[in-house]
C-alpha cells in the first residue's frame, strides 16, 4: 500500500493524503480494460431483468387505474386498483436489485425511475386514503 498526497488541480497547495493499493507483481500477462473500470472485468453487467420488472411496474399503474375505472361494478375493480397502488413501490424494489446487480441498459432504468417518481406521490396519496376509509369505518 502506497500513500501519497492528491491535489484538486496541478496549482493547488492544499490536497489529500490518500491510500492506494500498488500491484508488485508482474505484469507482463496483464489484461487490458477497455473501459478502465476493473469491475466491467470482474462482474461484468448483468441481464437487464429488473430494468423489465421496475418498467412494467410503472405502466401497471396507469393500466390498473383504467381497468379498475371500469370494472368498477364488479370485484375485479377492486383488485386493479389495489395492484394499482401497490405497483410504484414494487418498482422502487425491482430498481434497487437492478443497481445492485450492475444490469445494463441503465437509460431505460432511469426512464422507468422518473416514471416510478410521478406515480408515487398519487399512489402514496391512495394508500392513506385507503387506511384512513378503514380507519373511520372500524371506528
Amino acid at each position: 500500500m502506497a500513500e501519497v498526497k492528491v491535489h484538486p488541480y496541478p496549482s493547488a497547495e492544499w490536497g489529500w493524503d490518500v491510500r492506494l493499493w500498488e500491484w508488485t507483481g508482474p505484469v507482463e500477462n496483464a489484461e487490458w480494460i477497455p473501459s478502465g473500470d476493473w469491475l466491467d472485468h470482474e462482474c461484468p453487467k448483468s441481464p437487464p431483468l429488473f430494468t423489465l420488472v421496475a418498467c412494467a411496474c410503472a405502466g401497471v399503474m396507469p393500466l390498473g387505474l383504467m381497468a379498475g375505472y371500469a370494472l368498477r361494478t364488479s370485484g375485479m375493480g377492486g383488485l386493479s386498483l389495489l395492484m394499482a397502488m401497490v405497483a410504484p413501490f414494487a418498482g422502487w424494489f425491482a430498481i434497487r436489485f437492478a443497481r445492485r446487480r450492475r444490469e445494463r441498459w441503465e437509460l431505460l432504468l432511469i426512464l422507468a425511475a422518473l416514471a416510478l417518481v410521478v406515480e408515487t406521490v398519487p399512489a402514496l396519496m391512495a394508500v392513506v386514503a385507503v387506511v384512513n376509509a378503514y380507519i373511520r369505518h372500524w371506528l
